[in-house]
């Protein structure tokens, strides 16, 4: 809607600039992996069906989500 009042160039996605912020102070703390590829893995409290159901809509799992039992 937005583009429709002011060219696309105008706009500032704060995303980047707050991965680059944080990114820097991982940097300052030792924090950064050197690795370039990774592995995610999810845990969940209870129904990991349904978390890996809701997942799809933003991120395809590649292994189930461990239930963690307390």
């Amino acid at each position: 809607v937005l583009s429709e009042f002011a060219p696309e160039e105008m706009f500032i996605d704060p995303a980047i600039h707050f991965a680059n912020h944080i990114k820097q102070e991982l940097g300052k703390m030792d924090l950064l992996s050197s690795k370039t590829t990774s592995s995610d893995k999810f845990y969940v409290s209870s129904n990991p069906e349904n978390f890996q159901k809701a997942s799809k809509m933003f991120y395809e799992l590649n292994e189930p989500p461990e239930l963690l039992v307390f």
